[in-house]
């Protein structure tokens, strides 16, 4: 029996995608880099039609924009026109491929929804969204290029958490070879589907080829997880020295719901600008 050329893609797929700090929800592979080509792609879905789209291999969409227009539907030979704002009802894309036709270089979007949800900032000499945390830091939370985009898992954890849509990540990769060579195999279960199957290349250079299609599903958590108002995740807060000596030190917590300011004097309790003092250790 021949060895199965997807193992090392199939041990990504099953164990790693999805679930690394940065998540790819778009790559493309094109043929003219080497001796493979492929893809990947994501779509937002429902929990009531994500078994549906577990049924089989193929992609339940194509990678580009789902761009608003007109539908016709005709009923006793009556045409009725309507407008529509997107046609795959039952997804959402996250990333959008603008494609111009050559007359403008093409370019990937991510939905207005989730950088608005995050309040994301784009910074043009990096091509990333960021966000700043309650510190103030920024925090990367989106990295593209035009061949790929990669989203922090924590922010698009979220994001499926307060829509309550799990997440459908497509793959395909196919591997190119000089020789002949035939495989065919499967694999379903609750959240994978793939078929592997082969044929004649169509690259220069080539005899076979070898193809893996599929996707994979990651559920959402429960809403209350999304960590957005008002589910914000609970705070910690730290204690600190602020009197007193070794032997008996003043401590006191920098929650500010705990502390004094200028308008409430909490009765026992340090003001907020009560100042700290740390040993250089």
């Amino acid at each position: 029996m021949c060895a199965n050329p997807f193992d090392d893609f199939i041990s990504f797929i099953t164990q790693k995608h999805g679930e690394e700090n940065w998540v790819t929800v778009y790559k493309s592979i094109p043929i003219n880099k080497g001796s493979e080509d492929g893809g990947m792609y994501c779509a937002l879905v429902s929990p009531e039609k994500a078994k549906n789209a577990l049924c089989q291999p193929n992609w339940d969409l194509l990678i580009g924009t789902d761009s608003p227009g007109f539908s016709t539907s005709y009923e006793n030979g009556v045409g009725n026109i309507r407008y529509c704002t997107k046609f795959d009802e039952d997804l959402l894309r996250l990333v959008l491929n603008r494609d111009f036709y050559g007359r403008k270089n093409n370019y990937t979007e991510i939905i207005e929804e989730f950088r608005l949800f995050h309040n994301l900032y784009y910074h043009h000499d990096t091509s990333s969204y960021l966000a700043f945390d309650d510190e103030g830091d920024e925090v990367e939370v989106i990295k593209t290029t035009n061949d790929e985009v990669k989203i922090r898992k924590s922010y698009l954890r979220s994001f499926m958490a307060a829509k309550q849509m799990h997440l459908l990540l497509y793959f395909e990769l196919t591997r190119h070879f000089q020789h002949l060579v035939g495989f065919n195999a499967e694999e379903k279960n609750e959240s994978i589907n793939f078929t592997i199957y082969s044929g004649a290349s169509y690259a220069n250079g080539y005899t076979s080829f070898v193809r893996i299609l599929g996707k994979k599903i990651i559920k959402c958590d429960p809403i209350e997880n999304c960590g957005v108002c008002p589910f914000e995740k609970k705070k910690t807060y730290q204690e600190f020295i602020i009197g007193g000596d070794d032997h008996e030190p003043k401590m006191f917590t920098c929650d500010p719901a705990f502390l004094s300011n200028y308008f409430i004097d909490k009765s026992g309790a340090a003001h907020y600008l009560t100042p700290v003092f740390f040993r250089k250790k």
